[in-house]
C-alpha cells in the first residue's frame, strides 16, 4: 500500500501527516514553529524533526511514494533540508521554492529526488 506524507511547516506550529492514497491517516506529528525566518535555525530544524519523527514512527517509510510540504520561510531551505538530513532522507529529497512576487513562479530545484 502506497503512503503519502504531507507537511505544514509553519510560523506557529509544524504538522506532518502520513495517509493512504484513500485518505486514511497512518501517522501524524505536531511540534512548534519551524519557520527559519521567525525562530532560530536550530529550533526550526528541531521542531520539524520532531513532527516528522512522530508522523513516521508508525509507518514503513519505504511505502511513502510521495511527499508535499508547504513551508513558511522557504527562502531558507537549508534549515528544512537539515531536518530531513537528520532523519536520513536528505539525499532522497528535492526542494523547489517559488516567490509570490514572480510571475509566473520560477522554481529553483535542488539536486536529488524523494
Amino acid at each position: 500500500m502506497t503512503l503519502v506524507l504531507g507537511i505544514d511547516i509553519g510560523g506557529t506550529a509544524t504538522r506532518a501527516v502520513v495517509t493512504t492514497l484513500g485518505g486514511t491517516r497512518a501517522g501524524s506529528g505536531r511540534a512548534g514553529a519551524a519557520n527559519p525566518v521567525t525562530v532560530p535555525a536550530s529550533e526550526a530544524a528541531a521542531n520539524l524533526t520532531a513532527a516528522l519523527t512522530a508522523a513516521l514512527s508508525t509507518v514503513d517509510t519505504d511505502r511513502i511514494g510521495a511527499a508535499v510540504a508547504g513551508a513558511a520561510g522557504a527562502s531558507r531551505p537549508a534549515v528544512i533540508q537539515a531536518a530531513f538530513d537528520t532523519l536520513g532522507y536528505g539525499a532522497r529529497c528535492a526542494w523547489s521554492a517559488t516567490r509570490r512576487s514572480r510571475s509566473p513562479p520560477a522554481p529553483a530545484s535542488r539536486p536529488g529526488a524523494c
